[in-house]
């Protein structure tokens, strides 16, 4: 029997067997002597769920939160190499929340790990943002996965 997954695609959600996600899955990931750990906030627990399977695929550690909640906690604790944030969230939104991270003053020194926000918005809307909130940038939801691998891959070098 073949395992089915279930994952976002430019035209929604499609299934693909292990063998065909092989095949769209990058096998290297940034050379170190370990696997680079990703902070995933999105309040969607099924992308969060798929994207998480993908970049765990591609040989990352991925750390992921469906609620903005304890993120500043799990980021002192988790210590990632990049956080990926979601722009438009409850109580919280990306873009505030990467504001704190940047504005820290902590001897963690959380302010130097790399902010990508994670969002279908426009382009011009999410450059703005970035510039704005002092993010390193971002990634569109709409790509295929195996380019939201390689940008995450390209910033993590």
């Amino acid at each position: 029997m073949k395992t089915r997954v279930i994952f976002p695609t430019d035209s929604g959600l499609s299934q693909k067997t292990q063998t065909e996600l092989d095949d769209l899955t990058p096998k290297s990931i940034p050379p170190s002597n370990r696997q680079p750990k990703l902070l995933i906030v999105d309040d969607s627990p099924t992308f969060v769920e798929t994207l998480e399977f993908h970049l765990q695929k591609a040989g990352y550690q991925v750390v992921a939160l469906t609620q903005v909640s304890g993120t500043i906690l799990t980021i002192f604790r988790e210590k990632p190499d990049l956080i990926l944030l979601d722009i438009e969230m409850p109580l919280l939104d990306g873009p505030e929340l990467c504001g704190l991270i940047k504005r820290s003053k902590s001897s963690a020194n959380i302010a130097s790990i790399p902010v990508l926000f994670y969002s279908s918005l426009s382009e011009s809307e999410l450059s703005e943002k970035v510039i704005q909130h002092k993010a390193q940038g971002y990634i569109h939801k709409t790509l295929p996965i195996k380019q939201v691998i390689e940008k995450i891959s390209a910033y993590l070098r």
